[in-house]
């Protein structure tokens, strides 16, 4: 019991209630309804939901498949929270290893408000791959890489990525043909004679612009002005290309632009006018000669198009800009500028060749469509409102700014060496067997989505627009990055419902994407994954369980008279390498007493239920705590009862499970046998005592192998930690348990009973109701001394404002233990 001067005015009442609690053979003073009234009013929810059973986790099912590399073992790994991310605090729930003929199946136990768990396979590299799943009806089930189809008839076949095309204009011998017919250009106007002259050459040095008004020639190609191979047009001063008109650049033909801007281009396509630059296709590392045969277009200034026509490239046009204003232009050989823009949203530049700039799109939220077959680089920014990828085909920017879509086809790679936004942008990879795409992103700051919301407690129902789905493989770092990225983006989950694709879209550290691309004409250097990083550091979650040490007795409901840290470990590994079934060999247990908010005697022990000796091959304690809190039992009162414990057998087994005997004396145990000199609270108020040296105990376990198993032995809902102490002169142990521990059955009796040596007072429990003296919570913050977990009339005034509503309704609230009042608290 509590020194409590806060609740000095209930002394007398507190002293009035055990001579309620208790009565002696003559005198029969137990008062069944005035007892049942005074747990009502002390406990600090009055209305607790009648199904509420204190538990915080659940059991979840898992079943994990890697269809990757045949007789390769892979590592899986699930995690509470993303592990790739810095900002955050993640444990590893569980970890195993899968293969083609091997899944990862076991029962892992889940806190009952994550909703999403984070899955990682490892490859012997050490590359980790990861994505997103959502726990479905108690499920996690999830694959990477896709399942061989044995039959050929349901063989997939990956939907390649269809990309605009257009056949080369005009042969050398068309040119040559028309070159003979034409009329050499030299500043005449070309409207004069239409029924004799429509083909126009520059076949010399021509300095100057063109003469043609274009009201005449509404059909496009009416006229054609070809420049000759060796003959070079130059351009002084702005020149608009009127319909009708087709510009043609011959294999060796040379325009050069003198002046011009955005605002004021040097050459302006309208309506029906067409540009069509001849010349070999671009190959990577051609020499010189073979470059020389282009059609070339340079100098400062801008080429606009402002017709919405089409316009082919296959030479050399290396410029300031191009403004492609709702028309297409095709690329097969080299485009050098400094931006290239689509100020429409029908512009379309379609690249068959290199095309490379300083900037593609005028800003962040205008670009235009993209349709790539071989390699984009950009300086800083891509902005597009729409992009395509063959087979192959790689873009290489600073910034990515993405509307609309993105959609890769196999070996296809975007690189983005800084920021990444995705706005609303669904992002489609190939589908079929080992056909991937990559993305090698940096930091993504921006990645919103439509969908539509779900009720309180889940990011939403189904993600209809801004999703990354198929075989993608998503390289990023995690600093900085977009919360939605991973809850909703990935596979086109929002929180999990409604996926879209095949489910094998994952991400991966940086460099780490086990993607091969072979370098060639279009990849450049391709893609070669380095080896795997360092392991993720990521303890299992630690389960707090906190007591009150009053029963039968009202508490005052602080929950730190006994604070026990918990973490629950599995050893599946194997005699050798070949040894890999997923079975678990040992099961571990961590204990740490990290604080005492009380002033008597107090003892702990740890049954665990269903776990007897003839499952047990062999029980160790260790630890650093091990010495310190054995000997603590020797002549305590909580002791009693517990035969055959010695230093080399630490526990006894029970008709309900083995019963180990963790400590006898509290503060002793947290502080040691010399340092104790009165019962003061440890690590409950900041000006008590303050201990940081905190000791673990660890229970190791090996189990008999016919007890050896996928599914654990042991879980979480088997470990029955309790607290026990003398109550006035009674010779048993007074025990408190969890309530899922000791509710009462239809028959009246506890679910299980005392351990050996102890009492549970059935009928106190009885008029407890669902009343509880203790709860077990993930990674717990426990209330300072003297603060109520909760209080409905002064929120400010308690640990947890939202653990009332959460006792009053367990669908609600469930991260009640995630908001506290952080004065209230200890740590």
């Amino acid at each position: 019991m509590k020194r409590n001067l806060r609740l000095i005015h209930c002394i007398p009442f507190a002293m009035f209630v055990t001579g309620m609690f208790f009565h002696s053979c003559k005198d029969d003073v137990f008062n069944a309804e005035k007892v049942k009234a005074t747990y009502q009013n002390k406990f600090p929810v009055k209305d607790i939901d009648p199904n509420m059973d204190w538990k915080m986790t659940r059991q979840v099912a898992v079943d994990i498949s890697v269809h990757e590399d045949y007789g390769v073992n892979y590592t899986v790994e699930i995690f509470d929270h993303n592990p790739f991310a810095t900002d955050t605090i993640i444990h590893l729930l569980a970890k195993g290893t899968a293969n083609q003929d091997l899944p990862f199946t076991t029962t892992i136990d889940c806190p009952s408000i994550i909703s999403t768990l984070y899955v990682t396979r490892v490859d012997p590299a050490g590359r980790r791959t990861m994505k997103p799943v959502y726990i479905s009806n108690d499920k996690l089930i999830t694959s990477f890489g896709s399942k061989p189809i044995t039959t050929r008839a349901a063989s997939p076949q990956s939907k390649e990525v269809t990309l605009q095309t257009m056949t080369r204009p005009y042969t050398d011998r068309e040119i040559a043909d028309m070159l003979s017919k034409a009329t050499e250009y030299t500043g005449q106007d070309m409207d004069v004679n239409l029924t004799q002259h429509t083909l126009y050459k520059i076949t010399g040095q021509y300095k100057g612009g063109i003469n043609h008004a274009g009201t005449l020639t509404p059909n496009a190609g009416t006229i054609k002005l070809i420049v000759a191979p060796g003959a070079e047009w130059e351009i002084p001063s702005l020149q608009t290309i009127n319909q009708g008109l087709e510009i043609i650049v011959a294999s060796q033909g040379k325009i050069e632009l003198k002046a011009g801007s955005q605002q004021k281009p040097s050459l302006k396509f309208t309506n029906t006018s067409s540009l069509v630059v001849l010349g070999t296709a671009y190959q990577e590392d051609e020499d010189d000669d073979e470059e020389d045969l282009r059609g070339k277009i340079s100098g400062n200034g801008w080429i606009e198009f402002s017709n919405g026509g089409i316009h082919y490239n296959a030479g050399d046009i290396d410029i300031d800009g191009i403004n492609n204003n709702g028309g297409t232009f095709f690329n097969y050989g080299e485009t050098d500028v400094e931006e290239l823009i689509g100020s429409s949203t029908g512009s379309l530049y379609v690249n068959h060749g290199d095309l490379e700039a300083d900037k593609i799109g005028a800003d962040e939220s205008t670009g235009p469509k993209l349709e790539n077959s071989c390699k984009i680089k950009v300086e800083t920014h891509l902005s597009s409102t729409g992009i395509k990828m063959g087979t192959g085909a790689q873009i290489k920017c600073k910034h990515l700014y993405a509307y609309g879509y993105i959609d890769l086809s196999e070996n296809s790679m975007i690189k983005v060496e800084n920021n990444t936004k995705f706005y609303n942008c669904n992002i489609t990879g190939p589908t079929a067997d080992k056909s991937y795409a990559l993305l090698k992103l940096k930091t993504i700051s921006e990645a919103s989505w439509k969908g539509t919301y779900g009720i309180e407690g889940t990011y939403g129902i189904e993600c209809t627009a801004g999703y990354l789905i198929n075989n993608i493989y998503c390289e990023y770092k995690a600093e900085n990055s977009s919360w939605d990225f991973t809850n909703c983006y990935l596979n086109g989950k929002a929180g999990g419902n409604g996926r879209k694709g095949n489910g094998n879209a994952v991400l991966c550290r940086e460099g780490e994407a086990p993607a091969y691309i072979p370098a060639g004409r279009c990849t450049g250097e391709g893609n070669t994954p380095d080896e795997g990083g360092e392991d993720i550091p990521a303890p299992p979650i630690t389960h707090t369980y906190v007591f009150e040490d009053n029963f039968p007795l009202v508490g005052d409901y602080d929950f730190n008279d006994v604070v026990l840290d918990a973490q629950l470990f599995y050893d599946r590994e194997g005699d050798d390498e070949t040894d890999v079934n997923n079975k678990i060999k040992k099961v571990k247990i961590y204990v740490t007493l990290a604080a005492v908010g009380a002033s008597k005697e107090l003892g702990a022990g740890l049954r665990i239920i269903g776990l007897h000796e003839a499952d047990i091959k062999e029980l160790k304690c260790k630890g650093n705590a091990d010495r310190q809190y054995f000997s603590t039992l020797s002549g305590s009162f909580f002791a009693n009862g517990y035969n055959n414990i010695s230093d080399g057998h630490r526990y006894t087994d029970s008709n309900e499970g083995i019963v180990i005997p963790l400590f006898g004396d509290a503060h002793k145990a947290i502080l040691g046998q010399s340092a104790l000199t009165s019962r003061l609270f440890v690590n409950t108020l900041t000006e008590g005592i303050s201990h940081t040296d905190l000791k673990t105990y660890e229970i190791e376990i090996e189990l008999h192998k016919d007890r050896q198993t996928t599914t654990p032995y042991v879980t979480l809902d088997d470990l029955d930690f309790f607290i026990g102490y003398r109550y006035k002169n009674m010779e048993q142990r007074m025990e408190v348990h969890l309530y899922e521990f000791w509710q009462l059955t239809a028959t009246g009796h506890p679910k299980y009973g005392p351990t050996p040596g102890g009492t549970m007072q059935t009928a106190n429990l009885d008029l407890a109701g669902n009343n509880t003296w203790a709860i077990c919570v993930p990674n717990f913050s426990y209330p300072k001394e003297y603060i109520n977990i909760s209080d409905r009339e002064n929120k400010d005034d308690c640990a947890y404002p939202l653990f009332i509503g959460w006792a009053c309704d367990r669908n609600t609230n469930q991260d009640w233990y995630m908001r506290p009042n952080k004065k209230n608290i200890y740590r």
